[in-house]
């Protein structure tokens, strides 16, 4: 069994990566070639591999992940356009949460379980909206993904609190999980707007590669352990030590070193979540998604929600700014995609016993095309447009 296990990752991690590396020539990304490699090879391995046995590196991969979308955002950004993209992002977070809930309460489904899946649902993935706004305006990029952040946050600190609702946590266990959750939040943020007075940890921290990478690692894996240790969730605190290292680059370095060393840490971690994790998290998520039983219904339904919930507030707020208004449908089609983040909440729900097994597969389904159809609509358009 375990030559088996061994044998489906490296022949799953090395078909996904050669899919993806021809996804990329072909400008559509390399995330598409990934979902589709490891879907094909876990049809080919149906029932040989249990996805349990992956459980660990899916584990690992998940803080990983997480932890780079936080590393890779750019705190400037997110504050310069904090309240426009603070009002698009709740709109559509609201819009996609109303829309899935009521059809999930139309097809019968139970009261927690339709609010658990349109929590899920209402996040829109970082790494698909930066890949498909690659080629437009630096102000749009910076504002769409701004408010992409900002669902990464909202999203993951509602489903964290619905979890352990749904768990049955003690009251206890349940403030004392949300209250780590916002001080961690809260004392980042005041880092962030007084960034220059802890400018000197960050010229420290920067006086070497070595110091750089031993005091990053030293800050996700001590924020992660805490959060553990006071019933907090790992995910969020993996996020927001990323956040925490990223404030570093808006300070003012005299000796210009900080952003080379983040830019070229965050490269490295880049190419190695790419590179391993992301293909290994998929290979790992696939067997779920080809198992039988989809629930065609649901399937088809969410995903209309999942897209129309984020396209319209989208595409209405920018079509409103001049600047961007012709850019307004592209604007639309990107914020429309779910990726791995949305995947990682689904699996954690699933371990937690929230989700039904048998309806993992179709929710795993709706995210995986939600991401394919924002990749592959914004490049069609874009050459319909050119």
């Amino acid at each position: 069994m375990a030559a088996m296990i061994v044998f489906y990752i490296y022949v799953g991690w090395l078909f996904s990566k050669l899919l993806g590396i021809y996804f990329k020539m072909k400008d559509l990304g390399e995330l598409p070639g990934y979902i589709l490699g490891s879907l094909i090879i876990a049809m080919f391995f149906h029932g040989l591999v249990n996805h349990e046995d992956l459980s660990l590196v899916a584990e690992i991969s998940s803080i990983l992940i997480v932890f780079h979308a936080g590393l890779t955002s750019d705190f400037t950004e997110v504050l310069e356009n904090f309240k426009k993209a603070l009002v698009m992002s709740l709109s559509a977070v609201f819009t996609t949460f109303m829309i899935v809930t009521s059809t999930l309460l139309y097809l019968d489904f139970p009261l927690e379980t339709a609010l658990l899946i349109a929590i899920l649902f209402s996040n829109t993935a970082t790494e698909t909206t930066a890949l498909a706004l690659e080629k437009l305006g630096t102000q749009l990029k910076n504002l769409l993904v701004s408010a992409s952040f900002i669902d990464d946050i909202i999203v993951l600190f509602i489903a964290t609190a619905y979890f352990n609702l749904l768990k049955g946590a003690g009251g206890l266990d349940f403030i004392l999980s949300l209250f780590i959750s916002i001080t961690m939040l809260a004392i980042i943020m005041q880092v962030g707007k007084f960034r220059e007075r802890f400018a000197r940890f960050f010229i420290k921290m920067s006086k070497s590669h070595e110091s750089f990478v031993d005091i990053t690692i030293t800050v996700l894996t001590g924020m992660v352990a805490l959060s553990l240790v006071f019933k907090g969730s790992g995910l969020i605190a993996a996020y927001l030590a990323g956040l925490l290292i990223s404030i570093g680059a808006a300070i003012k370095d005299p000796l210009l070193r900080f952003k080379p060393r983040i830019i070229d840490f965050s490269v490295m971690l880049d190419s190695f979540i790419d590179s391993v994790f992301i293909p290994l998290f998929l290979i790992y998520v696939s067997p779920l998604i080809v198992r039988p039983g989809l629930n065609l219904a649901f399937i088809i339904l969410i995903f209309a929600g999942a897209v129309l919930g984020k396209f319209l507030p989208y595409f209405f707020f920018i079509r409103r700014d001049q600047r961007f208004r012709e850019d307004a449908v592209v604007a639309g089609l990107c914020m429309s995609g779910r990726g791995v983040l949305e995947m990682v909440l689904v699996v954690h729900g699933m371990s937690l016993g929230l989700l039904p097994e048998m309806l993992v597969n179709s929710i795993l389904v709706v995210s995986v095309s939600t991401s394919l159809f924002a990749m592959f609509s914004t490049g069609l358009w874009r050459r319909r447009i050119s």
